[in-house]
């Protein structure tokens, strides 16, 4: 009977070590930092670039994205272009262990999201990179891509790259109201 148990047990142990093992050696995917979507990716201590992209209808062109911070205490994080395209740096202030997100329209549930970073003069063309900056740092300058409504994910976003007449990026649009149809028997 214990020579039973003692089966018993170092059978369930052996298949419990076998399925397991995989893990015990290798990385852990899901633990590595990427950039899951389009955008470009770069740190700067504790303030975090996300997903960094350039959005252009061929007339406007603006930088989006996310900054985070994973620091105890707020910092500000300076976002600027370093070639390919001119842009006035841009500063976002980023409360502790917090994210702010610009370029993103509220319209579209982004609450809280900045105004995304207008690009000025003769803008880059669709397919190209152009190079940002994170807070002046040249260690923490990336290529980020300039996209255009082709790709679904951002098509949404278009409309919104139209600036006000006082050249404010992503300014809401007014909504015009719809006629409602008369009905006729």
């Amino acid at each position: 009977m214990l020579v039973r148990k003692v089966g018993v047990v170092a059978i369930a142990a052996a298949l419990l070590l076998g399925t397991a093992g995989c893990s015990l050696s290798s990385n852990v995917a899901t633990k590595k930092v990427y950039a899951a979507s389009d955008g470009n990716q770069t740190d700067d201590g504790h303030i975090h670039a996300r997903n960094i992209l350039v959005l252009s209808d061929g007339t406007n062109a603006y930088i989006i994205g996310s900054i985070t911070n994973d620091g105890d205490t707020p910092a500000d994080a300076i976002i600027s272009v370093s070639s390919g395209a001119t842009a006035t740096p841009a500063t976002f202030s980023v409360p502790a262990q917090g994210k702010v997100d610009f370029g993103y329209p509220e319209q579209l549930g982004f609450v809280g999201s900045q105004p995304g970073i207008r690009l000025e003069g003769t803008l880059p063309a669709v397919g190209t990179n152009i190079e940002i900056s994170l807070n002046e740092s040249a260690a923490a300058t990336i290529a980020v891509q300039v996209l255009d409504g082709t790709i679904p994910t951002y098509k949404d976003l278009m409309p919104y790259l139209q600036p006000s007449p006082s050249a404010t990026p992503l300014e809401t649009p007014t909504a015009t109201p719809m006629a409602t149809p008369s009905a006729t028997k």
